[in-house]
């Protein structure tokens, strides 16, 4: 298989938007890009994580019920963090 790039993009999704933001921008400490319009009542926030790209997807509308699915666990090296931290 050839991949694209070296790196992997996570994208997420969520109706409660400012707590995603904190999260990642101050806690995980990952830079904010941009954000993108993807469709009417739905907009995108991207994050830069050298090179890979952490997607919140923020809707409008409420997300249908769905079981838990994805990454267990993600690990996110950066300047300055010696060890790692755990965090939900």
């Amino acid at each position: 298989m050839q991949l694209a790039k070296n790196v992997i993009d996570i994208g997420l999704s969520t109706n409660n938007l400012e707590p995603m933001l904190r999260f990642w921008q101050q806690d995980a400490g990952i830079r904010s890009d941009h954000v993108q319009p993807i469709r009417r009542g739905q907009k995108q926030y991207r994050h830069d994580a050298h090179g890979s790209v952490i997607k919140l997807n923020h809707h409008v509308e409420p997300l249908p019920d769905a079981a838990p699915s994805g990454y267990r666990e993600l690990l996110i090296a950066r300047d300055g963090v010696g060890a790692p931290r755990r965090m939900v």
